[in-house]
């Protein structure tokens, strides 16, 4: 069992801070990094920040954690340190590639999410000290047992466990909301439903696949070869086809920009924690390393960067978002199709009496089916007004200021 145990030098409201070299030798950190590690800054200057690590940590993470920054993105998770007075403490860390290397940015964990990390991490450090999982199948692992967890993804799990982290931190030590952090997460929950009505639309379509077959049944008791009804079914066949490819587009572009939002969440953080960084840091006496005034120049670009780097997401976002409402218009209108069919059959089956109960179940199924795709597309327009009208508010947001209140 990974002891949890609390380090007093690092207490919740403490930020870690520090920058690599791309071989992930440390160059510069905050004396709060230092003063929780233990080490002298001779000692922590050049090593490596395994002089860090902890046996509680899988090879898993740490193998995921290379393959995401060496690939030029951002990667978040639970770390277990090690002091130099052999002291284990808890991190949450961003690690973002920068120009020369990487910064590391580590908050105390406080949300609960850790609780059910822990395990996780136990039986993969346990599997991979019996030699039964590789580097690699330790992050498959990982990355299975956060889906597990009910994330899609790693992606997802990094970005949003971060944010809880931060909203926990801030609830704790009475700190003003960053309203940006609703409005992606608001934008990232519509983006779940909008892809749901696309999959229900899908589902609904499928079911109607079977009534050109069934209409062909229908007329082969009521009509001559070639009659209205068997041209009906034959037009409707055809509709069908080719709606089936334009659907399988519709659906897959139905994230819109999901992985644009989480990027938006994880950066938004970010910015968050640098500006923490930076008030700690005030005139550079907070840095050791080669150049603190630099230190504090580098920092303000980055968190620069990081605001444009949301706003680039949104502006993306926005595009995509407005492409699918047009696609989901196009896709409507060649939808009433099956409306045509239920009118065209509704005329036939008047021209004969007696119980056609065949005929009137095929037009039961394409009432039932239009209406059903009616509301799905009605909601798809609510979630695309909601995604855009709070993209507005990101954008005229457009800060991390934890004390910000959005009116």
């Amino acid at each position: 069992m990974i002891e949890m145990e609390d380090n007093a030098r690092f207490p919740l409201q403490t930020i870690l801070y520090s920058r690599s070299d791309p071989q992930g030798a440390i160059t510069a950190c905050n004396k709060n990094f230092q003063f929780v590690s233990g080490f002298a800054w001779d000692e922590l200057s050049s090593s490596p920040h395994k002089i860090l690590r902890h046996a509680g940590t899988p090879q898993g993470i740490f193998h995921m954690l290379w393959a995401t920054i060496e690939d030029d993105r951002p990667m978040g998770g639970y770390f277990l340190n090690r002091a130099k007075d052999g002291l284990a403490y808890w991190v949450f860390a961003s690690v973002i590639p920068v120009s020369g290397g990487y910064i590391s940015i580590r908050l105390k964990p406080s949300c609960g999410l850790l609780d059910k990390i822990i395990p996780i991490y136990e039986d993969m450090c346990a599997q991979e000290r019996n030699k039964t999982l590789t580097p690699q199948k330790s992050a498959d692992k990982i990355d299975a047992a956060v889906q597990d967890l009910g994330y899609k993804s790693y992606s997802e799990f990094m970005s949003f466990a971060l944010r809880d982290e931060m909203l926990a931190r801030n609830t704790t030590l009475n700190r003003g909301t960053v309203p940006i952090w609703d409005m992606l997460s608001d934008i990232y929950a519509e983006i779940a439903r909008l892809e749901q009505r696309a999959h229900d639309i899908g589902a609904t379509f499928r079911k109607t696949h079977q009534i050109p077959y069934n209409m062909r049944l229908q007329a082969g008791r009521l009509e001559t070869s070639d009659g209205p009804i068997s041209v009906i079914s034959s037009n409707h066949r055809q509709m069908t086809q080719t709606l089936e490819q334009h659907l399988e587009r519709f659906i897959a572009n139905s994230r819109v920009g999901a992985d644009a939002v989480r990027g938006a969440v994880f950066k938004s953080c970010v910015g968050c924690l640098v500006d923490d960084v930076l008030a700690s840091g005030e005139g550079g006496a907070e840095f050791l390393g080669e150049d603190a005034n630099k230190e504090l120049s580098f920092l303000a670009d980055l968190q620069t960067k990081c605001q444009e780097a949301v706003a680039q997401d949104v502006a993306a976002l926005t595009d995509n978002v407005r492409n699918f409402a047009s696609q989901s218009r196009d896709i409507r209108r060649m939808m009433s199709g099956l409306e045509l069919t239920r009118i065209m059959c509704k005329i036939e089956r008047s021209k004969f009496k007696g119980d056609l109960d065949g005929l009137d179940e095929i037009v039961r199924r394409l009432e039932d089916a239009q209406t059903a795709l009616s509301v799905s597309f009605d909601e798809i327009m609510i979630s695309v007004s909601k995604i855009l009208n709070r993209a507005k508010e990101v954008t005229r947001t457009g800060s991390f200021d934890k004390q910000q209140e959005f009116e």
